[in-house]
């Protein structure tokens, strides 16, 4: 074994063996229950912003509906909460037995308006979904209207990034289980 001498000028020697399997399989439980609750974290920060800020919904004279909507750059308001409960988490986390494979972790919704409330945009629903088009069948639209971006998924990754990453890393300890 080659010696290693450090600037004291004293003898470093190193043994050690690598128990790689072994690792692999300890560690790999641990990082998908961190996983796991890294994507929570974010679900769970998104759905309270949504749900947080209520637009105001009026009934005025037995049919017509007010209602209060969000400014551009504000968080979209809470009107029928299609958009919160919509969030959800999924997780991959491979197939390979005891082997770190690529772990992933999905945190979307499928309200069709979503994206472009993210980013801004036309907004087009169709009007065959009756499930987001309740207001726009007593409302409707003359036109298709332009969205300006009400971001709340970027600036709730970059607003919860040490609590995931804190949620991720908890699990794993290097001095053992």
């Amino acid at each position: 074994m080659p010696a290693f001498i450090n600037a004291a000028g004293n003898n470093m020697q190193a043994r050690f063996s690598w128990h790689g399997e072994n690792f692999e399989k300890d560690l790999k439980p641990k990082l998908e229950k961190g996983l796991t609750d890294a994507a929570n974290v974010y679900a769970k920060a998104i759905r309270k912003k949504l749900l947080k800020t209520s637009g105001a919904i009026a009934w005025t004279g037995g049919t017509k509906l007010r209602i209060k909507h969000s400014k551009a750059g504000q968080i979209p308001f809470f009107q029928t909460g299609n958009l919160a409960l919509s969030v959800r988490t999924s997780f991959n986390f491979g197939k390979t037995r005891g082997r770190l494979t690529k772990m992933k972790a999905r945190i979307s919704t499928d309200v069709p308006y979503a994206p472009t409330l993210e980013f801004g945009g036309a907004l087009s629903i169709d009007p065959n979904k009756k499930k987001y088009t309740r207001i726009r069948l007593i409302n409707p639209l003359k036109s298709t209207p332009y969205i300006a971006a009400r971001p709340v998924w970027r600036p709730t990754f970059f607003e919860q990034k040490d609590q995931m990453l804190f949620a991720l890393t908890s699990r794993i300890s290097v001095l053992g289980p």
